[in-house]
């Protein structure tokens, strides 16, 4: 199940000019070293590594602007 937020109303052609109530800021809570060490820690991983040459541009390739005759 989704850990996200759903919409509170919904906008519409009928209630687009409507002043929303202001929310109260909460407080901010730093997790606990147990809370922590419980959590897990995903790291990104590329989906397409180009490992053949790091130092070449990546647009050195590119011949867009070039004219055609």
């Amino acid at each position: 199940m989704s850990k996200k937020r759903t919409a509170e109303s919904d906008l519409n052609h009928e209630n687009w000019a409507n002043e929303e109530e202001p929310e109260e800021p909460g407080r901010f809570m730093a997790a606990s070293e147990e809370q922590m060490s419980q959590r897990r820690v995903i790291r990104a991983v590329r989906r397409n590594p180009n490992k053949t040459n790091a130092s070449e541009s990546l647009f050195s390739n590119f011949k867009g602007m070039l004219e055609t005759s």
